[in-house]
C-alpha cells in the first residue's frame, strides 16, 4: 500500500468514526504533534498499536458503552 492509499484510508476511516474518544485523540495528535510518538514508552506504543488493530477488526467498544457500564455499577 502507498502512502497516499494509507491517507486516504485515514481519511476515510475518519469521516465516518462516531467515538468521540478516538477523535480526541487523534486532535491530540494534531496538537502534540505526530513527534511525541517517539516519547512514548514502547509498551505504550503497543498498546496503541493493539487498539488500533482491534478497532480494524471491528472488536472495538463504543465510549458510550464503557460509560453506561461504568454508570450502572
Amino acid at each position: 500500500m502507498t502512502t497516499l492509499e494509507k491517507k486516504m484510508n485515514l481519511i476515510e476511516w475518519l469521516l465516518h468514526m462516531e467515538d468521540k474518544t478516538i477523535l480526541r485523540k487523534v486532535e491530540r495528535l494534531l496538537e502534540y504533534g505526530v513527534d511525541k510518538w517517539d516519547q512514548l514508552t514502547k509498551a505504550q506504543q503497543k498498546e496503541i498499536d493493539e487498539a488500533i488493530a482491534e478497532l480494524d477488526k471491528g472488536k472495538g467498544i463504543a465510549h458510550h458503552a464503557v460509560m453506561t457500564k461504568l454508570h450502572s455499577r
